[in-house]
């Protein structure tokens, strides 16, 4: 006890001479003398503490997004020993002040107190240590005078506090508080565009108790994530305030809402997220306006049952329909499996009449790198509950076709040249006027397995397939079913050099089918034939210099020859093959029809020339292509009655075209030229201006002289000749400042077949968005068209229904669901935004 009391005294007449102004201590339990420790603490920030900014607000400052929406930014100066803090006595604490008094229990300090630690520090006019008079250790810390404690998690400012170290308690009153909401991120992420945001959250009480390492309860106080400004958007005023960063949650006691200074809610608890974990909570509601279902309120709650699996449920009130529910449950399981389940259900829809609900499961697992499991579930009312419904959609829903929904379960194994999968699929058909031609065949089941090996330049393969087809009978009339084997072995030679290859290919297309039903011939049918083609190609290059700028400019010529001897295929059925679009692609492969169904005959050569322009950085900036097919007869093979051209010399003469015209502009476009009758016979132009993701503008055409995608299969079957189609599209997603953001897009069609023209607006959305560091607003107006006839894929006569929406953010409080408007926003072309709505 003497020797203690002798080195404070010998302290305090060394410090009392000016000789010794920082005192450095060990806070260990087993040193109670002086630490002579050699590391060097940082030096000590500079930044005056002023009661304008006391919690380190700059106002104005940078040009980055969050600043320049939030008008200001949080100066947080460097510990002076950075890191994670320790338990107080794991840690050296250094001390400095300009008096100091010694006791037998502790020391008083006197005028600009700074003590601290790594990643720790504390400020005041005056503090008092109190120790243990036996380790030395400090048990009590009384502070008084412009208070300011801090940790890297949160920063408070007072006039009095007192602190129990070892126990990681203490109060401190007249409070102003800031408290990092988000962990800070490393990584850098250019490819997203950034949520503006202050990234804290601030606020005042009358007292403030710390209970433990991450718990503040705190009393008649505020809380806030908006810049600490006069005329904050808004604030939470409440009784008490528990704010735990263990959880990641705050608790409000006796909570008022307060918006621009008015009171707009009032509950006697409420609790909100403080960092960007899943939490169980209210998530915001979305507020809309359709012509179908009326005016609507979607109020979601999510639940974060466990770190691997949560749930949300999603009332809507529809005033024109009703109570709608909707479930989705999502999991993870065992590191490798992931799925989710979605349910939506309404008892009584007043305008339809009757119940009407949708379910959807989906589930994927990774068995090892190579080996992949999945299914999907689909059930639904009727066919139009998707389009009456703004749900959910499903990350594992593998179609958006709403007329046709598939369930399915398969599997797959991939490893070098071997490809091994299998399913087993069938469809459900909401509407039941779907003719039996237009629907689906089931494939109960379907396997394909290929593989190869390489002898040097020399490589063998085989490709193979079975399906056993399944449709049901639809008023009395059955269609063909059966299964169908298919083998094709083959043989390639590849010859590479700098300048050139040349690769001939040799395979044999054998396939069988046993049938039932075939209304085109017999049930049991088989086709053989041989199929040769030859792949070739130049490579030639130069360096270019264009206004002083290097380049390099590659030119390929590329031959192609096919052969495939003519088989009647006309007694086998259609199942799952259809007639490919006619593109530069086309003049490189080795049959004109999907699937197998059919296997074109062909005798022909394609010749074709591809041009690029690289940078001196390896950037691509122009690449294009130009080829047409040389036929050296009739094709006698068809799909469907309607095809033409099948008695040309010369095809189409196709080309394509990828210029990045500046950084930020993109033009794409491929142009098919009928060289018999002198027109265009299908092109498509895009142009994308971006010069950053905050904007953003698509612009696009397309025209399809026999668009046969349009086609159902029983128009195919019956002839039916393919419309002149047309489209118009534009989209777009503009950053008009650091808040505001305009967005839109439309879809305008034309459509002519032999008997009628029609055109009209098929879709259109536009809204705006209003982004500021703690609140965020969206509201849109959108247009589409509710196809009423499922046999006729092609018509644009549906009903049009026109949707209001309305979504409102207070950043900080909560998060909103998925769907909605951040739906349409994933349609934009190249948009990557984040103002705070998405939910994760």
């Amino acid at each position: 006890m003497m020797i203690v009391k002798k080195r404070y005294l010998i302290l305090q007449l060394i410090t009392a001479l000016g000789l010794l102004p920082s005192l450095a201590y060990s806070n260990n339990v087993t040193s109670k003398t002086i630490n002579t420790n050699t590391e060097k603490p940082a030096k000590k920030s500079k930044t005056p503490l002023t009661k304008k900014s006391p919690l380190g607000w700059v106002s104005g400052g940078d040009s980055t997004d969050s600043c320049r929406a939030c008008d200001g930014y949080y100066q947080v100066t460097p510990f002076a020993i950075p890191g994670t803090p320790l338990a107080f006595n794991q840690s050296k604490t250094y001390i400095s002040s300009k008096s100091t008094t010694l006791s037998p229990t502790g020391q008083t300090l006197t005028d600009n107190v700074y003590l601290y630690q790594k990643g720790r520090d504390l400020r005041a006019h005056q503090v008092h240590l109190t120790r243990d008079p036996k380790t030395g250790d400090i048990t009590q810390i009384n502070a008084s005078g412009h208070v300011r404690y801090r940790e890297p998690s949160f920063l408070i400012t007072g006039n009095k506090a007192n602190w129990q170290p070892q126990k990681l308690q203490g109060n401190m009153s007249d409070v102003q508080y800031r408290l990092k909401l988000k962990k800070t991120n490393t990584k850098k992420e250019s490819t997203r565009l950034p949520d503006p945001s202050t990234g804290y959250a601030h606020g005042d009480a009358s007292s403030i108790l710390q209970q433990g390492p991450a718990l503040l309860v705190l009393h008649d106080a505020t809380y806030s994530t908006c810049a600490p400004v006069p005329g904050q958007t808004w604030q939470l005023k409440a009784k008490t305030i528990k704010l735990n960063q263990a959880t990641g949650r705050g608790e409000a006691y006796d909570a008022i809402l307060d918006v621009k200074g008015v009171p707009v809610f009032y509950s006697p608890y409420f609790n909100f997220p403080i960092n960007n974990n899943r939490q169980s909570g209210f998530l915001y509601p979305t507020a809309s306006f359709s012509t179908d279902g009326g005016l609507s309120l979607t109020t979601p709650y999510y639940l974060n049952l466990a770190p691997n699996y949560d749930d949300t449920i999603t009332p809507t009130i529809y005033t024109k329909r009703g109570l709608l529910l909707q479930n989705e449950f999502r999991y993870l399981l065992f590191g490798n499996t992931q799925g989710q389940l979605n349910v939506s259900y309404i008892h009584d829809d007043h305008s339809y009449g009757d119940k009407r609900y949708s379910v959807f499961f989906g589930q994927q697992t990774q068995l090892s790198p190579n080996f992949k499991a999945y299914m999907q579930y689909n059930l639904a009312s009727d066919k139009d509950v998707f389009d009456d419904f703004t749900l959910a959609k499903n990350p594992f829903a593998n179609t958006a076709n709403t007329i046709q929904l598939p369930r399915s379960a398969g599997f797959s194994y991939n490893k070098d040249y071997l490809n091994f999968n299998g399913n087993i699929t069938g469809y459900q058909f909401p509407d039941s006027t779907l003719s039996l031609g237009n629907r689906y065949y089931s494939k109960l089941p379907e396997f394909n397995f290929s593989d190869a090996v390489d002898f040097d330049q020399l490589q063998l393969g085989i490709n193979s397939q079975y399906i056993n087809f399944y449709k049901a009978a639809v008023d009395n009339v059955t269609p063909p079913t059966g299964q169908r084997s298919y083998l094709a072995p083959y043989l390639t030679w590849s010859g590479q050099t700098d300048f050139g290859y040349f690769k001939p290919t040799l395979s044999y297309s054998q396939t069988y089918y046993n049938l039932n039903n075939n209304n085109r011939g017999d049930n049991n049918l088989s086709r053989g034939m041989p199929i040769f083609d030859i792949d070739s190609g130049l490579y030639f290059d130069r360096n270019l210099n264009i206004e002083g700028k290097n380049y390099k400019q590659t030119l390929e010529p590329r031959l192609y020859y096919l052969y495939v001897p003519y088989r009647d295929q006309s007694q086998i059925p259609i199942f799952d093959s259809g007639i490919k679009p006619f593109d530069y692609n086309s003049l490189f492969t080795n049959n004109r029809y999907y699937s197998i169904d059919r296997i074109g005959d062909a005798n022909q050569i394609s010749l074709a020339l591809e041009s690029a322009l690289i940078n001196e950085n390896g950037e691509q900036i122009l690449k294009g292509g130009i080829g047409q097919i040389f036929y050296f007869h009739n094709r006698k093979v068809n799909l469907s009655p309607a095809e033409t051209g099948l008695d040309h010399r010369l095809s189409d003469l196709t080309s394509f075209l990828s210029w990045n015209v500046l950084p930020s502009i993109t033009l794409s476009t491929n142009i098919n030229w009928s060289t018999y009758d002198h027109r265009l016979t299908r092109d498509n132009y895009n142009v994308q201006y971006k010069p950053d993701l905050d904007h953003i503008f698509n612009i696009g055409y397309t025209h399809d002289n026999e668009n046969y995608g349009v086609l159902s299969q029983d128009d195919l079957i019956n002839g039916v000749a393919p419309p002149n189609t047309k489209g118009l599209y534009s989209s777009m997603y503009w950053g008009l400042n650091a808040s505001w953001r305009l967005f839109g897009g439309g879809n305008y069609l034309w459509f002519k077949d032999q008997t009628s023209s029609k055109k009209r607006l098929a879709s259109a959305f536009a809204g705006i968005e209003y982004s500021s560091c703690c609140s965020a607003v969206r509201f849109f107006v959108s247009h589409s068209l509710k196809d009423d006839d499922p046999n006729d894929v092609s018509t644009i006569d549906g009903r049009g229904q026109n949707t209001i929406m309305l979504q409102f953010l207070l950043k900080g409080l909560s998060r909103f669901g998925s769907g909605g408007i951040s739906s349409l926003l994933q349609q934009i072309n190249g948009y990557q935004g984040d103002s705070g709505f998405e939910r994760t």
